[in-house]
């Protein structure tokens, strides 16, 4: 369809009429065809779905391709839709004539829809000026364009079958202004806004975003335990904050998808918070339109602040032609910068403070005028200080036009905040450096989140210790301090003896609480520099750095005895309790083959003592490396 639009979009060149006619020819069939698949697509999802609809995706559909088309061939591609409408409902089984009057209703939406979007700024392939006029069309397109045609499709329904026109209408439009604010921005998304997010610059961060909404989406989507309908959301808000529009857009579309197929699979909070069918339905129109208009409320609110700064350094570079504009510019600055959330800040090429927003006082407790004539990184964190202080002697050397800066300042009361620094040298109209502008805006939200999601990643979600991910790293860090240091590094692997059997007698809940206490006897039992983990059901392992045969020896057992000493009842178990097998393996890195070998060694130590009768200790060493021996 784009090949055929370009040529039609260059027709002052000199092409054949042959040519053209069939490129006008495809835009038309392909803009049927499109409204046909959209629209049959839906009336099939519409008769497998017991309860109400949850959203009307054709008129969306067709609406992107209107604003793809030329202007010319626009009635054309209009007429293709309705013929294809018609067709599609005919197929699905549609008495005629009440479908011919829903399908004019449907074009009063579509149209509607595209009349708003080319007054608001619409171009030609679908795009618009900025996320603030298109969350405006969402308000009006649909809030009004998709009230009209609904209201009018009810009536008609009315009309030719009896139905109640309020049931049809609370029914339907929810579904239709649904469909406009999920469907239409992914078709509003250009190729170019797409590739960018997946550039060498930025491929990594985008990765990161998704890998978080995923993980979201899974916690929240997967089980029907709780209720976490909206977490999610969180990960969509995260995306906008990061990546921007497209992401956004992107992030939209795949919670949408999540959430219609675990609602068809009847699984998903849904079904714990929600009664009916029918309800649940109603939660989840109610969760994907606050998803949509929360999240573009976010881009829109991010986009703002961009054009802001933006406009702060128009003001600044024009001020410095003369006295009379710098005068006027100075105040807009100010009255922009004091009304602003975030603190703003200038400096000048010396890095003393010149100016600090109103916003400081929220921020970091402190009055604009404490901060006035501090050096730049005078309150950050002693930890951040030598990275901020190099992103700022760039600026200052006319290096870089900007940088940005995620590190801890001072509050007033003493305690660190997490912020984000966004630096902008302004050069005068010499080319010449003049100060440094800084936006700083409060992280700390995104910070704990980032934290959170990190330490869910190396922590056994079951006893608090590290997971087997956490236990690997730890595992090559200390081999490889071992290996500088030339010092011994040991493990203790244990075993529940007959964990199985326990399971199978007390069931799996008694067994999730053995493993906790065994679990905490390692937490009593470790020194700050060991680290404890689960490493598999009912495996655990201690490292135990700068540690001889003699203290690894001594801390297992003073385990393998605490866990007895514990009492719990196991039938099946040595001696009627709760008891563990013990393997430990000494190495040195400097000696020994790898950190796996020593890992083994334990493994073989740890079968050696089940195999003598468990609830005991038993030993074991790495093999030595051919350089070793």
């Amino acid at each position: 369809m784009q090949r055929a639009y370009d040529i039609v979009r260059r027709e002052h060149a000199k092409r054949s009429l042959p040519d053209i006619k069939l490129a006008r020819a495809r835009i038309v069939l392909s803009a049927a065809a499109a409204m046909f698949l959209a629209t049959w697509a839906n009336l099939a999802l519409a008769a497998h779905n017991p309860g109400p609809l949850i959203f009307w995706a054709a008129n969306a559909a067709f609406v992107a391709v209107l604003l793809r088309v030329p202007a010319s061939l626009r009635m054309h591609s209009l007429a293709g839709g309705v013929v294809a409408a018609l067709a599609a409902r005919s197929l699905a089984g549609g008495d005629p004539l009440v479908s011919a009057g829903l399908v004019v209703c449907d074009m009063v939406e579509v149209l509607t829809c595209v009349a708003l979007l080319r007054a608001a700024g619409g171009r030609p392939d679908g795009g618009l000026k900025d996320q603030r006029t298109f969350l405006m069309f969402c308000g009006v397109g649909a809030g009004l364009g998709a009230a009209a045609s609904v209201a009018a499709a009810s009536l008609w329904l009315w009309q030719a079958t009896g139905a109640q026109p309020w049931e049809t209408f609370s029914v339907d439009y929810p579904a239709h202004a649904l469909g406009l604010l999920v469907v239409l921005p992914p078709f509003l998304l250009r190729w170019r806004e797409v590739r960018a997010l997946v550039s060498p610059t930025r491929r990594a961060e985008t990765l990161l975003s998704f890998a978080g909404l995923a993980l979201l989406l899974g916690i929240g989507w997967a089980q029907t335990a709780l209720p976490l309908i909206f977490l999610p959301l969180a990960g969509l808000l995260f995306l906008a904050c990061q990546s921007g529009f497209a992401a956004a857009t992107i992030g939209i579309g795949l919670t949408t998808a999540v959430s219609l197929v675990a609602t068809f699979l009847q699984v998903g909070p849904l079904h714990a918070s929600a009664g009916s069918g029918s309800e649940a339905i109603v939660v989840l129109q109610l969760f994907l339109g606050s998803c949509v208009l929360t999240t573009l409320q976010v881009v829109c609110t991010l986009a703002e602040r961009q054009r802001l700064i933006d406009s702060l350094d128009r003001a600044r570079i024009g001020a410095e032609t003369a006295r009379s504009a710098l005068a006027a510019s100075e105040g807009q600055y100010r009255r922009l910068a004091e009304y602003s959330n975030d603190m703003v800040m200038r400096f000048d090429t010396a890095g003393t403070c010149l100016y600090v927003s109103p916003a400081a006082q929220d921020l970091l407790g402190f009055a604009p005028d404490d901060l006035v004539a501090a050096r730049a990184g005078a309150g950050v964190h002693p930890d951040d200080a030598v990275r901020f202080t190099e992103e700022v002697e760039r600026l200052r050397r006319g290096s870089a036009e900007r940088a940005r800066s995620i590190h801890r300042e001072r509050h007033r009361n003493g305690s660190w905040v997490w912020v984000e620094a966004n630096l902008r040298l302004v050069r005068s109209s010499a080319g010449e450096p003049v100060e440094i502008v800084s936006i700083v805006r409060d992280m700390s939200d995104r910070v704990r989140l980032e934290e959170r999601l990190r330490d869910e990643a190396t922590t056994d979600g079951l006893t608090g210790l590290a997971n087997r991910r956490s236990f690997d790293e730890r595992l090559r860090q200390e081999w490889r301090r071992a290996e500088r240091d030339g010092g011994p590094l040991a493990l203790v692997l244990l075993d529940v003896d007959h964990f199985k059997g326990y399971n199978d007698r007390y069931g799996h809940a008694q067994g999730d609480a053995c493993l906790r206490e065994i679990a905490s006897v390692l937490g009593q039992t470790r020194r700050a520099s060991d680290l404890a983990a689960r490493i598999g059901g009912e495996e655990f392992c201690l490292i135990l750095p700068r540690t001889s045969w003699a203290g690894a020896h001594a801390v297992a057992e003073s385990i393998r005895f605490a866990v007895a000493a514990l009492g719990l009842e196991h039938r099946d178990g040595v001696g009627g309790t709760v008891t563990v097998s013990v393997g430990v393996a000494l190495g040195e890195p400097h000696l020994s083959e790898t950190p796996e070998a020593l890992f083994k060694a334990a493994d073989v130590a740890l079968y050696e003592a089940k195999r003598k009768g468990r609830n005991r200790v038993a030993w074991s060493a790495p093999r030595r490396s051919a350089r070793a021996k």
